[in-house]
C-alpha cells in the first residue's frame, strides 16, 4: 500500500503534466485528478500507522496523518480553484508525494532530498500568485535551516538515521518549523489565484518538521506564541477581520499547542491545515460560506482544533503541579489556553456574522463545508488513532472551557458585524498582509535564491557523503 499512497500523488502530477501538454485549459480533467488525489490523502490519514515499511520509509502515525491531511487540503483547493489549470495539479502532486516521503523517511539523506522537493513545489505554487517574494523567502529560509538542523545532527552523530536535534541544532530546527508554519499569513492574499494551493503545503511541511525535531515540550516558547496569537486576534478585529491576521492567528495558536504538548502535534497540524485551507477559500465562498467557515475558525467542539487545545490544556495543568522548574511557564499556558478558546469563538462568530456579497463560487462553499466535516470527523473519531493522549478528567477543565465558550459567544454577539473583506476582483495589493516595494521585492527574491541554493548545496553535500561510503 505504501508505494500507492506515497507515489500516487506524483503519478497524478505526471498525468496532469500530460494533460497540460495536450489541453492546457482542461479544468474538468484537473478536477478529476484532484478527486483521486484527495481520496489518496484520506486513506493516508486513516492508515497512517498501519502502512508497512517500504524502502527508506516506516509508518509514522503523527507525521503520516499530517501529510495525508495536507494532501487532502491541497487537492481540495486544486478542485475548487483550478484557475492555473493542470499546472496547479502538477505542483500539488509533487508536493504531496514529497511531503509524504519526507514524513515517513527514517534515513537522513532521502528525508532531506524529499524535503527539498516539497519546498520547491511550495515555491512553484506560490509563484503562481501575486508578489511571491516574501513567501519564497520564508520557504527557502525554513527549508535551508531544517536541512542544516537535521543534516548536521546526523553528521555529528555519525549516523545516517534521522535524529532529533539537540542544543543549537534544536533551536535552529524550531526556527525552521516556525518559519514554514508562519508563512501562512504571507500567502493569504494569494488566495485570489492558484498560488493559494501553497498554503496547506507549507503549513504541512512545518508541522511535519515539528515531528522530526520535537519530542520535549517547550512551555516558555509555547506561552510566547499564545501571547502573540491573542495579540493577532485583537489585531484581526481592529483590521476588520483581515485574512492575513486570522491566518497568522491560526499559525501561532497551533504551533504553540504542538510545542506545549508534542503528543498532540498530529491533531494540531491537521487543525492548522484545515483552518488555513478555509481561509484560502474565503474570497471565493464569500457570504455563503460564512457559517461553516466561522465554525472552523472558532476552534470550538467537536472540531479537531478544540481537541488539540484541550489536550494541551490537560498537559499544562498536569505539568504545572509536577514540574517545579517550569511551574511558571506551565501555569501561564494553563491560563492562556482558555483565553485562546474564547478568542477563537469571538473570531469565528465574527467571521460568520461578517456582511459579505453573495457573489460566490458554489464549489468553494461545498469545499468549506467539506473542511468542516473533516474537522468534526477527525475530532470525534481519530484522536486515539493518531496517538492523542487521554484527556485528564479535571474539574478545572470541565469548568474553564464551558465558561470560555459562553464568554466568547457573549462578547461576539455584542460586537457589531464587520464589513466584507475584498474579493478576488478587488485584490490588487495584499491588503492586511506584509508587502514590499518593487525594488525590495527584487532584493528579497535574490536573497531567497541564494538561501535556496545554500539548502540545495547542503542536501547535495550530504548526499555525496552517502554515496562516498556506499550508503546509497
Amino acid at each position: 500500500m505504501a508505494p500507492i499512497l506515497y507515489l500516487g500523488h506524483g503519478a497524478l502530477a505526471v498525468g496532469a503534466a500530460a494533460v497540460y501538454l495536450v489541453t492546457p485549459g482542461a479544468l474538468r480533467t484537473t478536477r478529476t485528478i484532484a478527486v483521486l488525489g484527495g481520496a489518496l490523502g484520506v486513506i493516508t490519514v486513516l492508515a497512517a500507522g498501519d502502512v508497512g515499511p517500504w524502502r527508506t520509509t516506516e509508518p509514522s502515525d503523527a507525521a503520516g496523518a499530517i501529510a495525508g491531511a495536507t494532501a487532502v487540503a491541497l487537492w481540495l483547493i486544486v478542485a475548487v480553484r483550478p484557475t492555473g489549470g493542470p499546472r496547479v495539479a502538477i505542483g500539488a502532486g509533487v508536493g504531496a508525494s514529497a511531503l509524504a516521503l519526507f514524513a515517513t523517511s527514517i534515513w537522513v539523506v532521502p528525508a532531506l532530498l524529499f524535503l527539498v522537493c516539497a519546498a520547491l513545489a511550495a515555491g512553484a505554487l506560490a509563484a503562481l500568485g501575486a508578489r511571491p517574494a516574501l513567501p519564497w523567502f520564508a520557504i527557502a529560509t525554513g527549508a535551508c535551516a531544517l536541512v542544516g538542523a537535521l543534516g548536521l545532527t546526523a553528521y555529528d552523530g555519525a549516523t545516517w538515521r534521522v535524529l532529533a536535534p539537540e542544543g543549537l541544532y534544536l533551536w535552529l530546527g524550531y526556527g525552521a518549523a516556525l518559519a514554514l508554519v508562519g508563512v501562512l499569513p504571507l500567502l493569504i492574499w494569494q488566495a485570489a489565484g492558484p498560488g493559494s494551493a501553497a498554503i496547506p503545503l507549507v503549513v504541512g511541511i512545518g508541522f511535519v518538521a515539528l515531528t522530526k525535531i520535537g519530542g520535549q515540550p517547550e512551555p516558555g516558547l509555547a506561552a510566547g506564541l499564545l501571547l502573540l496569537a491573542l495579540a493577532l486576534a485583537v489585531g484581526s478585529w481592529v483590521a476588520r477581520m483581515a485574512m492575513a491576521a486570522i491566518g497568522a492567528w491560526v499559525s501561532a495558536t497551533f504551533a504553540a499547542v504542538a510545542l506545549a504538548a508534542p503528543e498532540t502535534v498530529a491533531i494540531a497540524g491537521i487543525a492548522a491545515v484545515v483552518a488555513g485551507a478555509a481561509v484560502a477559500l474565503w474570497p471565493f465562498a464569500r457570504g455563503r460560506g460564512r457559517f461553516s467557515r466561522g465554525l472552523i475558525l472558532s476552534f470550538g467542539p467537536p472540531t479537531v482544533a478544540f481537541g488539540a487545545i484541550v489536550a494541551a490544556e490537560a498537559h499544562a495543568f498536569t505539568r504545572a503541579t509536577t514540574d517545579v522548574s517550569g511551574e511558571v511557564a506551565w501555569s501561564a499556558l494553563a491560563a492562556l489556553l482558555p483565553l485562546v478558546v474564547a478568542a477563537g469563538v469571538i473570531l469565528g462568530c465574527g467571521a460568520a456574522r461578517t456582511a459579505e456579497s453573495d457573489d460566490f463560487d458554489p464549489s468553494a462553499v461545498l469545499a468549506t463545508w467539506a473542511l468542516l466535516g473533516a474537522s468534526i470527523v477527525t475530532g470525534a473519531f481519530l484522536h486515539g488513532a493518531i496517538e492523542v493522549p487521554a484527556i485528564v478528567a479535571r474539574t478545572s477543565l470541565s469548568v474553564l472551557y464551558p465558561v470560555a465558550l459562553v464568554a466568547g459567544i457573549g462578547v461576539a454577539v455584542r460586537i457589531p458585524s464587520q464589513g466584507a473583506p475584498p474579493g478576488p476582483a478587488e485584490v490588487t495589493v495584499p491588503v492586511g498582509a506584509l508587502d514590499l516595494s518593487s525594488w525590495l521585492n527584487q532584493i528579497v527574491i535574490v536573497v531567497s535564491s541564494v538561501v535556496a541554493v545554500g539548502g540545495l548545496v547542503g542536501a547535495g553535500w550530504l548526499t555525496y557523503q552517502g554515496l562516498s561510503v556506499g550508503f546509497l
